[in-house]
């Protein structure tokens, strides 16, 4: 979730922001930023190299390292991780998240919600051995078309597609999906594919919890309703299989 910028300074406020929240979130990590500035002396003479480090981010997991809660200048960030467990569920993550957006709020008073956002990341093994060819097409609907497919053997993938979602003229939501290949895990004999979904609307001003809660389940209703279809059945029987 985005913010218009805030009237108490966040570097200044982020830390006691977080210490807020230590019971919860024990283990914080701070990012810096290196701002170079070059000043360019007039006659041919050197140009002088300046360099200033400052704070970009602030995240903090809890003790599972499940959950992790991060701010920058104008920007909250809620992320759930699955890991190898089920996925707690989109309702989840949207109440968690609005209670942190209520609590970071309270403390740096942003004049009000910019965007919102929904980003999912998925990673699909394929069990296979290193000398296995996987045909994407067994897996996935959406793949790259080559005209000669036996001329082109692929050791790696990635294609992005954008999706605008509103009217061209106000071009207010998109959806992104990002789709790679992650390579081959010696370990676990699979080979491991990677999709991003990212879908925001700008179309956001206040702070009605009950708007921006119809905005994000707009917006994963968005993501929900392409997801089953990038998938053949081999492909969605993975997902399955991990959720018996």
């Amino acid at each position: 979730m985005q913010g218009v910028p805030q009237s108490v300074n966040w570097q200044a406020g982020s830390e006691s922001f977080m210490t807020r929240m230590l019971d919860e979130y024990p283990e914080i990590e701070r990012i810096p930023k290196m701002e170079i500035r070059v000043d360019r002396a007039s006659g041919g003479g050197s140009a002088e190299i300046s360099g200033r480090e400052s704070l970009h981010r602030v995240r903090a997991f809890n003790q599972a390292r499940r959950e992790c809660v991060q701010i920058d200048e104008n920007t909250l960030v809620f992320n759930a991780i699955a890991r190898d467990q089920r996925y707690a569920g989109f309702e989840f993550l949207m109440d968690k998240g609005l209670e942190h957006l209520r609590r970071y709020r309270e403390h740096f008073r942003p004049a009000s919600v910019r965007s919102v956002g929904i980003h999912y990341t998925d990673l699909v093994r394929i069990p296979c051995t290193l000398s296995q060819v996987i045909r994407l097409e067994d897996y996935f609907t959406m793949r790259v078309e080559l005209p000669d497919e036996s001329a082109w053997p692929l050791a790696r993938v990635a294609l992005e597609i954008l999706v605008p979602l509103s009217k061209p003229e106000g071009a207010a939501e998109s959806l992104t999906l990002s789709f790679r290949s992650e390579g081959y895990d010696d370990k676990s004999e699979e080979i491991r594919f990677r999709l991003d979904w990212h879908v925001k609307s700008d179309e956001i001003a206040g702070y009605d919890a009950a708007s921006i809660k119809q905005k994000l389940r707009k917006l994963h209703d968005e993501i929900e309703r392409r997801f089953r279809s990038c998938f053949t059945e081999a492909g969605w029987a993975l997902f399955k299989e991990e959720n018996t």
